[in-house]
């Protein structure tokens, strides 16, 4: 890695700047050449069979580097809690785009979303400024990433199946650079990566950060988002808009992908053993700290009390619409402490243990629901019931709390919010790559094992 001379910035090396197809050139008639010599030297075989062996040996060494990234473009990237900036591979996903939505986005309102939606849809949820909007994940599947104002700002929300990433980010850059952001078919540790229409600069979705182009370095402001069901966020939010899933599949495309063992488009595993691959956590980051909560121990401790970057931080998980979130525990100058007010229940169909089944009203043909983040399916689906939202109170002032929201609904503290923080959804194949020093919250027999 080099310096720019006039702006001191990270460059990358010479080699990496030449073109992918100079370089492949290059190898291939190295190789094939010190085959041909080899070949020429022992004499044993014809010219022609010579010839045969040097383009073989050639192509097998190019399949070779290509099978393992050595051609892919590279960018310079911090990982967070590294302050040095690294390069790293920004790959082609297979295939490119294969699908595009048949129609424009548009947002719906509630009513018109209850025609489209399910209960148990999954959405990605954001509240701005009063405004709330939802992007349902079959809708995101295929789009990646929407461009909208909501709450007078303007905002990206995308949701990446691959990493399981829902993120929000506000359009603007602190150099005061505006984005629009559009799918590319990149991914870098398989996380999205995204074009700035504008400048035609790439943004690696996890992060939020800039990987190339003038904004290079920079990162984009993150707005906190639920990674939830339809019945939860409507529950929340009575007057929200949706994204409507016209022109897109009914149901989540990636559904199969969740259940099975892949670990992304390109298979990079977990450098970091403690959990499996595909274990869903909520990534909490509060400045330079952060700290992964995996979705089974929230399911068994759901109301996590702790500091993170010396933030008085709550995490907790509502067990039937199996949505996760952090907020600050700081309200109105005291550090609160939160006990549940009411029924945390398991969703009734869903046991640990159990394994998925063919979904008999599914018309899609696809499995079961992969809406439960960490429980999976029972054989036999228990009796449905009404969603009711968890409830907190806290024991300071005996105030009532709606838990996925953060807002006081009676008491002392009635009209007050606690402060979401911004809560990271990821496969731990993809978070223990970008966060590689971040802390784990292991329950004791977790530890132990």
């Amino acid at each position: 890695m080099q310096r720019d001379r006039n702006d001191n910035r990270p460059q990358l090396s010479w080699v990496y700047r030449i073109d992918p197809r100079l370089r492949a050139a290059a190898i291939f008639c190295l190789v094939a050449g010190i085959a041909l010599a080899i070949a020429a030297r022992d004499g044993q075989v014809d010219r022609g069979m010579e010839v045969l062996l040097a383009v073989y040996a050639g192509l097998f060494v190019l399949y070779l580097l290509f099978r393992f990234g050595y051609f892919a473009e590279r960018v310079l990237m911090r990982i967070h809690g590294d302050d040095r900036v690294t390069v790293h591979k920004m790959r082609s996903t297979q295939g490119g785009r294969r699908f595009t939505p048949s129609e424009a986005e548009r947002l719906i309102s509630a009513d018109e979303a209850h025609e489209e939606l399910r209960g148990e849809d999954r959405v990605v949820g954001i509240e701005l400024n009063g405004h709330a909007v939802a992007f349902p994940n079959s809708a995101m599947a295929l789009r990646e990433v929407a461009n909208f104002e909501i709450g007078g700002e303007r905002v990206a929300v995308s949701w990446w199946a691959v990493s399981y990433a829902a993120r929000g980010f506000r359009r603007r850059t602190r150099s005061g650079h505006a984005v629009t952001l559009e799918p590319v078919a990149k991914t870098i540790f398989n996380s999205a990566v995204y074009r700035d229409e504008s400048e035609d600069g790439r943004w690696v979705q996890f992060l939020g950060q800039a990987v190339s182009g003038e904004c290079t370095g920079e990162s984009l402001e993150q707005i906190p988002v639920l990674a939830t069901n339809w019945s939860a966020w409507s529950s929340a939010y009575p007057d929200t808009e949706a994204l409507s899933t016209a022109g897109t599949p009914e149901w989540d495309i990636f559904e199969r992908y969740y259940f099975n063992d892949r670990p992304g488009l390109h298979r990079e595993g977990a450098r970091d053993r403690r959990l499996p691959n595909k274990e869903i956590v909520l990534g909490v980051v509060v400045g330079d700290a952060a700290k992964a909560y995996p979705y089974r121990s929230l399911i068994e401790e759901p109301l996590v009390h702790e500091e993170v970057g010396r933030e008085p931080v709550i995490v907790l998980l509502e067990r039937i619409s199996a949505t996760a979130a952090a907020f600050s525990r700081i309200v109105a100058g005291r550090v609160l402490t939160f006990e549940a007010a009411s029924d945390n229940p398991h969703r009734p169909e869903l046991v640990e243990g159990a394994t998925i089944v063919p979904d008999e009203n599914r018309t899609d043909g696809e499995v079961g629901s992969a809406s439960f983040e960490g429980e999976e399916q029972a054989e036999e689906s228990g009796p449905q019931i009404e969603y009711e939202p968890l409830m907190l109170r806290d024991r300071e002032t005996g105030s009532l709390w709606r838990a996925l929201t953060g807002q006081c609904v009676e008491g002392e503290l009635a009209g007050q919010e606690m402060r979401m923080l911004n809560g990271q959804t990821g496969f731990w194949f993809v978070w223990s790559r970008f966060y590689p020093q971040a802390e784990l919250l292991l329950l004791p027999d977790e530890s132990e094992a």
